[in-house]
């Protein structure tokens, strides 16, 4: 063997293939991919040439392999000759961008080009000026309309910077050069398809993020037609009703869009186009907004129906003079759109309708299960509309593999769990053993590299302090100075259940069944019943909506959120269980390796949850959109919660699945013994030195 791997190229060949393809599998797996994008991208061409050069040497010819390698070269690199065609020969090479950096962090390119486009279409674009990018080409929405044929045109960009290449044009662009960047473009490509909007009675135009450059080309188009230019579609007699709906996280992110509308929307389309634009998160903010909003009045109407649509609205009026009218534009701050009801509204009149949405596959999946509703009645007749038309554009969080890490965590020993009293809303402190606990929970996560980026705490101080603690070690082993330690977000639904007039009682003094009432005696006009579980149900899907939901359908997500709830034991198992209910049949399933029951047990996902002091379900989020899964008998098929835990909740299927990877994990707390003579269960004060601390030689200069 020895003798043939010297001899033999056949051997040591196939070895060297193997190298580069087992670097290329390990680097392929989303989470690596995404953590070392930019490794990756830079190293995987180099690797892919060698792979094929040393698997062309091992193959010897052998059936004539080599002549399969020549074929399927000669049929990619065939793949090139159009689009280097269109590249530098049809669009050339005579192109320059300028960049602009919004008071948002919005980067604006504008490219002068004499090119020929359609509303709707993207392009690949390559900057010369970047070295090595400048061999991959990005793709970008064209968010502005050609002008007339023979004239030059003004081709417009809009992106959000985030990392890597992206934030090297952030900087160009802060920078405040003016010297304009050779690019190339690839395209034009995409559009509308054959349909065109303007040939609807009412149009609604949906997006999120970044996705609002989509739909500023359609809005030119519709000012074209109606104004009686030559536009990119046919001519309409009629302009149609236009809704535009637009999704943003912050109220920074109107600058750029409401100047993006200033140079596309006339005055005399007062009447035909509605704008409302929502900010889904408007406590964070970089800065107050220097937009004035007067308060609509819910009284009137239209204003009205507005809000069951959109939620509270603010009318947008600003210091300098805009070409938009105020009454076209309505600003609310309630968190996301309700989508389900929007198209219904739109659709509740005679007519045809036409629905474009361009934003984050959750967007997505909300409007086509709309629209399917919606294109069922008008197949049965049940509704006045004649037409629904729908066209969506994706752009989603596919290229990440797991979306959120979720750790529902209870809180550490305290000093009425190891009395056996009643404590739901009584502040009980820990013990001098929980504190122990939780310290060892924080060390665990900071040395298993888990990082989150969100932590959730009951306002109660057993939880904060065990999510305090779990904040303070994420920083061990780090640099202070780069990591940034996201303060704890203390909410009062994630309190425990308040057990009423049995706070502070012994266990054993609460009934057993939670539906009765307790009282003996209805005269007692003192007593104080436990908290129904209809009031816990509605805080925990006051957290969900909120909070979790909020972080999941963030348009603007790039990488894995990692977040932590802590909380207690009985409000963290109704939490389980209303955020199981929201995912579909067979969507959420165990992990392999995860031991839960005895072999042959049947495992009920509703009731995983039996959570030890420190102890925490830990949960994998992925991306969807999930297909229908049979239900069957096996472990890992999801019981769904009865429907009255949810009584009066509107609740839709989340488009994501779910993994179970730790259900009550203790391993922080090997080997940790309590402290005997019963200080270990006595309440821990922080003022208390450690004995280490005694024996600890002090530093010069302190």
């Amino acid at each position: 063997m020895t003798e043939l791997w010297k001899t033999d190229v056949f051997y040591w060949s196939g070895v060297a293939a193997l190298i580069p393809q087992a670097y290329l599998n390990l680097m392929s797996i989303g989470f690596i991919r995404n953590r070392y994008y930019e490794l990756f991208k830079y190293t995987h061409f180099l690797v892919v040439v060698l792979f094929v050069i040393f698997f062309f040497i091992h193959c010897n010819f052998r059936l004539t392999s080599w002549d399969y390698f020549i074929a399927a070269f000669i049929v990619y690199a065939s793949s090139f000759l159009p689009a280097s065609i269109r590249t530098y020969v049809l669009n050339g090479m005579r192109h320059r961008a300028d960049f602009d950096l919004k008071r948002d962090g919005t980067i604006e390119i504008n490219v002068p080009t004499k090119m020929v486009w359609k509303p709707g279409q993207h392009v690949f674009v390559r900057f010369l000026a970047f070295g090595p990018n400048a061999l991959t080409a990005h793709p970008f929405t064209i968010c502005s309309l050609p002008g007339e044929t023979g004239k030059g045109s003004i081709m417009t960009f809009y992106l959000r910077p985030n990392k890597g290449f992206t934030s090297r044009l952030a900087s160009i662009a802060s920078g405040g050069s003016r010297v304009p960047m050779p690019v190339l473009f690839e395209g034009p490509y995409g559009g509308l398809g054959p349909r065109a909007l303007t040939s609807f009675d009412r149009v609604l135009l949906i997006a999120g993020g970044s996705g609002g450059s989509f739909i500023l080309p359609l809005l030119q188009n519709f000012v074209r037609c109606a104004s009686g230019q030559k536009g990119m579609r046919e001519l309409v007699v009629k302009a149609p009703e236009i809704e535009v709906v637009w999704a943003a996280r912050h109220q920074d992110s109107i600058s750029w869009f409401r100047d993006a509308l200033d140079r596309v929307l006339p005055e005399t389309l007062r009447g035909s186009i509605k704008v409302y634009i929502h900010i889904t998160r408007p406590e964070e903010s970089s800065s107050p907004s220097t937009t004035r909003y007067s308060q609509s009045s819910t009284t009137d109407p239209v204003v009205k129906n507005d809000v069951e649509r959109h939620g509270n609205s603010s009318k947008a009026t600003d210091e300098k003079a805009l070409s938009v009218p105020e009454d076209m534009i309505s600003l609310h701050f309630e968190g996301r759109p309700n989508l389900l009801t929007l198209v219904d509204a739109t659709t509740a009149f005679p007519g045809s309708v036409g629905v474009a949405v361009c934003g984050p596959s959750s967007m997505n999946h909300d409007v086509r299960n709309a629209a399917s509703k919606v294109q069922a009645r008008i197949i049965s007749g049940a509704t006045l509309v004649s037409e629904l038309y729908l066209h969506t554009e994706n752009y989603s969080h596919a290229s990440l593999a797991v979306l959120m890490k979720l750790f529902l965590i209870r809180h550490g020993e305290t000093v009425d769990n190891v009395a056996h009293i009643c404590a739901g809303v009584k502040d009980s402190a820990l013990t001098i053993h929980g504190n122990l606990q939780v310290e060892r929970l924080g060390r665990y996560f900071a040395q298993a590299g888990v990082r989150f980026t969100n932590i959730f705490s009951s306002d109660l101080q057993r939880a904060f302090k065990t999510a305090e603690a779990i904040r303070i070690a994420q920083g061990i082993g780090n640099d202070q100075g780069k990591v940034a330690l996201r303060e704890v977000s203390q909410l009062t639904v994630l309190r425990e259940q308040d057990f009423g007039s049995y706070e502070g009682e012994p266990f054993y003094s609460r009934p057993h069944d939670p539906k009765k009432s307790g009282n003996a005696d209805d005269m007692d006009i003192d007593f104080k019943d436990v908290e129904s579980i209809d009031s816990m149900t509605r805080r925990v899907d006051s957290f969900v909506r909120d909070h979790l939901l909020q972080l999941l359908y963030d348009e603007g997500l790039q990488v894995q959120q990692t977040v932590a709830v802590v909380s207690h034991g009985i409000i963290l198992s109704h939490l389980w269980r209303y955020f199981l209910n929201l995912f579909p049949p067979g969507s959420v399933t165990l992990n392999p390796n995860l031991l839960v029951g005895t072999e042959g047990t049947r495992v009920v996902l509703e009731h995983l949850g039996g959570w030890s002091n420190t102890g925490y379900l830990e949960l994998d989020i992925l991306p969807g959109p999930v297909e229908p899964v049979v239900a069957n008998d096996s472990a890992n098929s999801v019981p769904r919660v009865p429907q009255s835990l949810l009584k009066g909740l509107s609740l839709q299927p989340l488009p994501f699945k779910m993994t179970v990877n730790t259900v009550n994990g203790t391993e922080h707390l090997k080997n940790l013994k309590r402290t005997g003579g019963g200080i270990g269960s006595s309440v821990h004060d922080e003022r208390q030195r450690k004995i280490d601390s005694f024996f600890q030689r002090q530093k010069l200069g302190d």
